[in-house]
C-alpha cells in the first residue's frame, strides 16, 4: 500500500511537472520524463508530456507518433489516428505511423483502408515479416484468400511463426478446395 501511494504521488509530481515552468521546460527533459512515464506505466503522465513537447516544437513529426502510440496502448484509437496522421503530414517517411494505423483501421474493421497502410508501409520495409502477416489477414478479411496465403509465405520465408496455422488452414490444397464449396 505504501508503495502504491508513493507511485501515485510520483505521478502526479511528473504530472504537474510536464505543464510547469520549472525544469522540465527543456524539450529534451520533457522527453526523457515522458519515456520514464512509460516505463513506469504511467501512460497518461507520459501523454501530457509529450502535450507540452508538441505545443513548444508542433513541427517534430516524432512527438505525433510517439504520443499516437500512447494513446494506442490506452485505446484511444481515435486519438492515435489523429497523432499518426498529423505525424505522417509532416513526414510521409514514417514508416512506424503508417503500420500503426494499418492495424488500428484493422482493429477498427476498415480493413480497406488498413491495406493502403499496410501497403505503404511495406513499400519501405520489405522485409517486415509482422506487416506481411497483418496484410494477409487484412485480404483474409477482404476476401482475398490468394493474396492472403502469398502474404502469409512472405512473412514465412522471412522468419514468421504466427503464419503457421494460417498456411496449414487456409492455404494448402485441400483447405482452399474446401474453402470454395
Amino acid at each position: 500500500m505504501r508503495f502504491q501511494f508513493f507511485s501515485c504521488l510520483f505521478s502526479l509530481v511528473c504530472l504537474g511537472l510536464c505543464y510547469s515552468r520549472g525544469f522540465a521546460q527543456d524539450v529534451e527533459n520533457l522527453l526523457e520524463l515522458a519515456q520514464q512515464q512509460k516505463e513506469k506505466g504511467n501512460l497518461k503522465a507520459a501523454i501530457k508530456c509529450y502535450d507540452r513537447a508538441i505545443s513548444q516544437q508542433p513541427e517534430q513529426a516524432t512527438y505525433y507518433q510517439n504520443r499516437g502510440a500512447l494513446r494506442y496502448e490506452l485505446d484511444d484509437l481515435k486519438g492515435a489516428i489523429e497523432d499518426c496522421e498529423k505525424a505522417l503530414s509532416l513526414n510521409k517517411n514514417l514508416a512506424d505511423c503508417q503500420f500503426n494505423l494499418g492495424i488500428i483501421y484493422y482493429r477498427l474493421a476498415n480493413y480497406t483502408q488498413a491495406l493502403q497502410y499496410f501497403n505503404s508501409f511495406l513499400k519501405n520495409k520489405r522485409n517486415d515479416s509482422e506487416a506481411w502477416y497483418w496484410r494477409g489477414k487484412t485480404k483474409q478479411k477482404l476476401n482475398d484468400k490468394i493474396g492472403a496465403c502469398a502474404d502469409w509465405r512472405e512473412a514465412k520465408r522471412l522468419g514468421s511463426t504466427l503464419v503457421n496455422d494460417y498456411l496449414s488452414n487456409y492455404c494448402t490444397q485441400n483447405a482452399e478446395n474446401s474453402l470454395e464449396k
